[in-house]
């Protein structure tokens, strides 16, 4: 027989511990006391004796919502996954939502999500306005991961400007000059910082940059890519080289290229 994995809910639940107590005494034993570490394990030792553990109440699961713009896109698809992975672990059911929340009405719909579901917590991939993150977070703690909107809530995420930065040179070192950008929409946080970095890098270097080299496009989309990198390649003036912000724009790039 199959038997279901213990979670750190459940454990918390039957030792009387908070989840947090539960996930430091597995993860850094050596922070908590052995009387706490005595009652975890004899507690999962409890629950693996029986062939069907408790299951908790709806009203004690322990939920996060995320907050995933294009679940579509390889790079959500990842992020998602290592997310799903790590709240497994912990005892937390993912719940996901796609919307862009760029008005109030969205806002105001994702905090009823927040009671009806009972959520703990909210991964948030979207930047939003000020009044959107205090609204959300006068409800539950939040975490920005990949848009940072404000330095007010923690955030998760990467450099984007010294990454494009050190994109460019690395084209630039290669003996390419006439360097093209595929990037996604201005409304995005990384695609605002990498442009950045790009038509700073071209002018400190004395870098022309023609009409038509920055491509922008609303979504990160293959055949948009492909029809626009295509169609910039078959002027006399094509570049010799693409910075493209996406794996999925780069494959576009590539492709198109080798069709030329």
């Amino acid at each position: 027989m199959k038997f279901k994995r213990t979670t750190v809910a459940e454990i918390a639940k039957i030792a009387h511990l908070s989840p947090a107590t539960v996930s430091r005494t597995l993860n850094h034993p050596e922070l908590v006391s052995p009387t706490t570490s005595a009652l975890v394990h004899s507690t999962i030792n409890l629950l693996n004796s029986k062939a069907e553990p408790p299951i908790p109440d709806a009203s004690d699961i322990l939920q996060i919502l995320v907050n995933i713009p294009d679940p579509g896109n390889l790079f959500y698809s990842e992020l998602l996954d290592g997310i799903l992975k790590s709240a497994d672990f912990r005892g937390y059911r993912v719940l996901i939502t796609r919307d862009l929340l760029d008005s109030p009405d969205s806002v105001d719909s994702i905090i009823r999500q927040i009671y009806l579901c009972n959520i703990q917590g909210m991964i948030l991939c979207t930047s939003l306005s000020d009044a959107g993150y205090k609204k959300i977070a006068a409800h539950v703690p939040i975490v920005q991961c990949t848009e940072a909107g404000t330095a007010d809530y923690s955030y998760v995420g990467i450099d984007n400007y010294k990454a494009a930065f050190s994109a460019m040179e690395h084209i630039y070192s290669t003996g390419h000059h006439k360097i093209a950008l595929l990037n996604g929409s201005l409304s995005f946080t990384y695609a605002r910082q990498r442009q950045k970095a790009y038509c700073d890098f071209m002018k400190q270097n004395n870098l022309v940059i023609p009409t038509g080299y920055i491509l922008n496009f609303a979504g990160i989309i293959y055949e948009a890519a492909y029809a626009s990198v295509s169609q910039l390649l078959s002027t006399a003036s094509h570049p010799d080289a693409i910075f493209a912000v996406s794996d999925v724009f780069a494959i576009a790039a590539a492709k198109a290229a080798a069709a030329h």
